[in-house]
């Protein structure tokens, strides 16, 4: 198998986890990112492992590969902690899902009802033994299921580590360097920056989020859309040891009393400015579960821009030229999802072939 010289355009969690399977692969990988590498949507997510809890919503195809990237989880989390030296916060102790009212719960025993038809675990949880579990809920919710498949990381910290892993492994890295065109030519494909040429590749691989305006048009037939999406993060005594989810809310515990309340959806178009009202609706949600919730200290609002197509599927492989790949529209799971689409590209894409599977 030939190496290449390949270039990842985007710095979220998927760009940076692609960046590095390709280089164990063996490629020479340079990547770019138009602002600071994270700084985008991989900035604000929770970093819920969460294909279980999110099967309704999910395409048939994406909701498959999500079951395959969480497997992945364990041993892609354990190779990047001892390739970078850093903790990505990988916690296993499942996600309750719980109903504040009676209509919640009704609601919620059909989803478990349809997903144990489909082979997934999910175990029905008394009230009683919701509240020997996580003592700090509220004792009159209606009811509650464990998804025990379902984990979480802290994605920040993914970030971090495969930060330190790039430039372990003499990947190149080139932020606030906007790529704004592809030219195609015989011997590659070059890099055009806003003044200048930023260089010729065997291989692209486009990974650009929510901020793909410039390059997607040109290569895919879909927009992306962006999502806008508010977190609250609090901090102060510990809570909660699970995940915990709502129809309405979910809260991820997080190290050092930290306490992530989200999210928001909303189609604002690129607008990035948080809002009173859904910051308000996170709150007065997270406070209906766990009443302990109103004494904590607000740490940060954060806000970022979801990448998301209209089918709702991420495309992920070779457009109609077979030395540019996408990687995009992960929407909510870009975290989820990122071993296998690092997977993917490393292993079923090639320059030379363009061909996925």
């Amino acid at each position: 198998m030939t190496n290449r010289n390949v270039a990842v355009v985007g710095g979220g969690i998927i760009g940076l986890a692609t960046a590095w399977a390709l280089r164990q692969r063996g490629d020479a990988v340079t990547l770019f990112d138009a602002h600071a590498v994270g700084s985008g949507a991989s900035s604000v997510a929770a970093g819920m492992l969460a294909p279980l809890c999110e099967a309704e919503e999910l395409p048939a195809d994406t909701h498959a590969m999500a079951v395959q990237s969480a497997r992945r989880w364990p041993a892609f989390a354990a190779e990047l902690e001892a390739s970078s030296g850093c903790s990505v916060g990988l916690r296993t102790g499942g996600t309750l899902l719980v109903a504040t009212d009676a209509d919640e719960w009704t609601a919620l025993q059909h989803h478990a009802a349809t997903l144990a038809r489909e082979g997934l675990r999910y175990e029905p949880l008394s009230v009683r033994t919701l509240r020997q579990r996580e003592p700090g809920l509220h004792p009159r919710l209606a009811g509650a299921y464990a998804a025990p498949d379902d984990h979480q990381v802290d994605a920040q910290a993914v970030v971090k580590a495969l930060w330190t892993v790039l430039s372990n492994r003499a990947v190149t890295v080139h932020d606030h360097t906007e790529v704004v065109r592809l030219d195609r030519t015989p011997t590659g494909v070059m890099l055009l920056g806003q003044d200048k040429v930023l260089g010729s590749f065997d291989g692209v691989v486009v990974a650009t989020g929510a901020a793909a305006r410039t390059l997607v048009p040109t290569l895919c037939p879909q927009p992306v859309i962006p999502v806008q999406g508010q977190i609250v993060v609090l901090q102060g005594e510990t809570l909660l040891n699970h995940v915990v989810r709502t129809p309405r809310v979910y809260l991820v515990p997080r190290s050092e009393g930290r306490l992530v309340v989200g999210a928001t959806m909303e189609e604002r178009g690129h607008d990035l400015s948080a809002r009173v009202r859904p910051v308000l609706h996170l709150l007065r949600e997270a406070t209906r579960v766990l009443p302990g919730a109103e004494e904590l200290a607000i740490l940060s609002l954060r806000c970022g821009l979801r990448p998301m197509f209209g089918d709702g599927q991420p495309k992920i492989g070779a457009t109609d030229d077979p030395r540019i790949a996408l990687a995009l529209g992960h929407h909510r799971h870009g975290v989820l999802l990122a071993p296998e689409t690092a997977h993917r590209l490393a292993t079923q894409w090639y320059p030379e072939v363009g061909v996925i599977g």
